[in-house]
């Protein structure tokens, strides 16, 4: 590899995170990137396997860990181990790659043949179950691939290369960086010596919208994922607004025991909160910054008219509710929000399945909308937290934190009694976040920990069972 060189001119721009506009989070942390047909894969903080295709952040079977991955024809993973040694994803589970082997960075060429980086930095790939070192004699840092075996490495000397059958050859216009990807016209992207990221097209071009990251990759449509400075995982796109419009820019870690709420029985939706509320499939929550979102598959969108809220419940056809910011009780209406009738203040809410709305007042009593008139519920009740069938039986998390359901003259303690500090409700039944933030199901005479060991800040369940919550982290997770 010839020793010359030259450097991006960059404006440097003191920012961690790729956001500004185009730049959308997926949730999640991870140390390295793949890309497939609808499916991102991440090694993530725990250096779990992970992969996201729209609806969260699963764990790939069979609990592999490793250092680098790359994703071949039909959504085959290929990983670097925590040993260096190569494997490839069976679909239950890990196998070693024949030929054994040991790398540092690995890619895959449209023919499904792996690349990596090996040991001793020579460029090497398998033909069979041989590793055959690249002719030249070349080394490198970090490698990417074309569909058709055209391998492109960082050098030794941080320079970039692109393989020549015979050897290596600097791209036009030299440049200098630290990972590397292939988009789909076969065009290198790579993470710049300033961490800015730039695509070739005869030269070098940093990309708009300032971001920065450690890792790269181009999906098949040619759709840019990065790992962050704040190794947070990002895609490049139009979005409704950024970093900004993802509930909470502050993201989870996918996978291992201090991020998730509980394990492997967890699944990460991405995105931060403050509250939740669920209604079919569609998750609907409080963002870091009090604006409301809602999820129906891919990612978070912000809902129409830039409300901002407290607190948020669902009713019939998928209409939210939330206590505003200086408690009032909005209404959303596809376009925008508008004040419920007869006005009134709340701290928490709730809907039922007619569309009444309930709310935990500034008084703490549990209230009622009939018309245009708040209604006291009987009994003269007061609580923190509040819940409801969709029948109209109310339950509450009281002042003492004991938990209580509505009767037509008063209150009554659950059976089996408990205290909690959220509550929500799954086929007619109540399921609490505890004093000790577990999540526990009531099965009609006593409370059951929910498996997953999960811990978290607030709760929500739609009408077939499945749990949502929000961890400690603030993280938005889904129990399987």
């Amino acid at each position: 590899m010839r020793m010359k060189w030259w450097l991006f001119a960059v404006m440097i721009i003191l920012i961690t995170k790729p956001a500004f506009g185009q730049w959308h989070s997926l949730g999640g942390q991870g140390k390295d990137i793949a890309a497939s047909t609808g499916t991102i894969w991440v090694i993530g903080s725990d250096n779990g396997i992970w992969q996201n295709s729209g609806y969260g952040w699963a764990s790939y079977p069979g609990n592999g860990q490793g250092r680098a991955i790359a994703v071949g024809p039909r959504n085959t993973p290929w990983v670097i181990g925590l040993n260096n040694g190569i494997w490839k994803g069976t679909g239950s589970g890990w196998v070693q790659a024949p030929g054994g082997g040991r790398g540092k960075d690995i890619a895959v060429d449209g023919s499904g043949k792996p690349w990596v980086i090996g040991m001793d930095n020579g460029i090497y790939f398998l033909d069979g179950n041989h590793w055959v070192q690249y002719p030249g004699g070349g080394r490198g840092k970090a490698i990417a691939v074309t569909r058709r075996g055209v391998p492109f490495v960082i050098g030794m000397d941080d320079g970039i290369y692109r393989g020549t059958r015979s050897g290596w050859e600097q791209v036009p216009g030299g440049g200098r960086g630290k990972d590397i990807a292939i988009g789909p016209q076969n065009r290198p992207w790579v993470i710049g010596m300033d961490n800015a990221i730039y695509k070739h097209d005869g030269s070098w071009r940093q990309l708009p919208g300032r971001g920065f990251g450690h890792r790269i990759t181009i999906g098949p449509k040619g759709t840019k994922y990065v790992i962050g400075m704040d190794r947070a995982i990002w895609q490049y796109g139009p979005s409704s607004g950024g970093a900004a419009s993802t509930p909470g820019s502050a993201a989870p870690t996918p996978g291992g025991a201090a991020s998730t709420p509980g394990g492997s029985l967890w699944i990460s939706l991405g995105g931060q909160g403050k509250d939740i509320a669920v209604a079919g499939r569609t998750v609907w929550v409080i963002g870091r910054n009090n604006r409301i979102y809602r999820n129906s598959g891919p990612r978070w969108i912000e809902y129409p008219g830039r409300g901002q809220g407290r607190a948020i419940a669902v009713g019939p056809r998928n209409t939210p509710w939330v206590i505003g910011m200086g408690n009032g009780i909005w209404k959303g209406i596809d376009s925008g929000w508008v004040q419920a009738p007869g006005g009134g203040r709340g701290k928490d809410i709730a809907v039922d399945g007619s569309g009444l709305v309930w709310v935990i007042g500034m008084d703490n009593g549990i209230y009622f909308l009939d018309g245009t008139r708040w209604i006291q519920h009987p009994g003269g009740g007061r609580g923190k937290a509040i819940a409801v069938t969709r029948r109209g039986i109310p339950f509450v998390i009281g002042m003492d934190n004991g938990i209580y359901r509505g009767t037509s003259s008063g209150w009554e303690p659950v059976p089996g009694g408990g205290r909690g500090k959220d509550i929500a409700i799954g086929f007619g039944q109540p399921l609490v976040i505890g004093m000790d933030n577990a999540i526990y199901n009531h099965d009609g005479s006593s409370w059951r920990q929910l498996p997953g060991s999960g811990l978290g800040l607030r709760i929500s369940v739609n009408r077939r069972g499945a749990k949502y919550v929000i961890g400690m982290d603030n993280a938005i997770w889904r129990h399987r």
